[in-house]
C-alpha cells in the first residue's frame, strides 16, 4: 500500500510541482510567481484526486489527512465556496506529500482501459440523459436502481439548462459525468484461458 510521506518544501520543475531534492532551486530564483504556480499545480493535482471514482481512489492507497480531505471534498458541492477552500487545503496538504509518486500513481490509475471505458460510458449516459430526458433516466434506473432519482433529475436539468445557455458543456455537465462515473459499475474484464 502506498503511503504519503512527509518531505521538504516543493519547488517548481515543470508540469507539476516537485519535492525539493538534489536539484533544489536556489532561494535567489524563488519568487512569488513561482510559489503561486507551485500552489496552483498542487491544488490541481488534489482536485484530480477528488474526482476519481471510489475504486480509483482506493487503488491510490492514500492514508491520513490527505485521504480525509479528499473524502470531505467529495461531499461538498462542486462549485461552492466551501469546495474552493477545501481544494486550497488539499493543495496545502500536497506540499507535504510525495507529489511525484502521487502523480505517477494517478496516471497509472486513470490511464487503464477500464477507466477509459467507464469514462466513455459515463459520457454516453450523460449525453443520452440530456437529449432523451426521462426515457433515458428510466433506462438508467432499470440498470442501476440504487441511483437517487431526484438527484439525477436535478443534475440532468442543470446540465441541460447550462448547455442550452452556453451552447457547450460546462461545470454542471462535468458534475453529471463525475456522478455517473461513481454510480456506474465497471464492466467485468474478460478472462483468457
Amino acid at each position: 500500500m502506498f503511503e504519503v510521506t512527509l518531505v521538504g518544501y516543493p519547488v517548481r520543475t515543470g508540469y507539476r510541482a516537485r519535492v525539493a531534492g538534489p536539484e533544489e532551486v536556489p532561494p535567489s530564483e524563488v519568487n512569488a510567481r513561482t510559489l503561486a504556480d507551485d500552489a496552483a499545480a498542487l491544488q490541481e493535482l488534489g482536485e484530480r484526486l477528488v474526482y476519481l471514482t471510489d475504486a480509483e481512489l482506493a487503488a491510490m492507497g492514500l492514508d491520513g489527512a490527505l485521504a480525509d480531505a479528499i473524502t470531505e471534498a467529495r461531499r461538498l458541492k462542486p462549485r461552492s465556496e466551501a469546495m474552493r477552500r477545501q481544494l486550497q487545503y488539499l493543495g496545502k496538504l500536497m506540499r507535504r506529500a510525495d507529489t511525484d509518486a502521487i502523480a505517477i500513481l494517478l496516471t497509472r490509475v486513470t490511464r487503464n482501459e477500464a477507466a477509459v471505458e467507464l469514462q466513455q460510458r459515463a459520457d454516453g449516459w450523460a449525453t443520452r440523459l440530456m437529449e432523451q430526458g426521462d426515457t433515458a433516466l428510466h433506462a438508467l434506473l432499470a440498470e442501476r436502481p440504487d441511483i437517487p432519482r431526484q438527484l439525477m433529475r436535478q443534475l440532468m436539468r442543470a446540465a441541460k439548462e447550462e448547455s442550452t445557455r452556453l451552447h457547450k458543456s460546462g461545470p454542471k455537465q462535468l458534475e453529471l459525468v463525475a456522478r455517473l462515473r461513481r454510480w456506474l459499475p465497471p464492466l467485468p474484464t474478460p478472462t483468457t484461458g
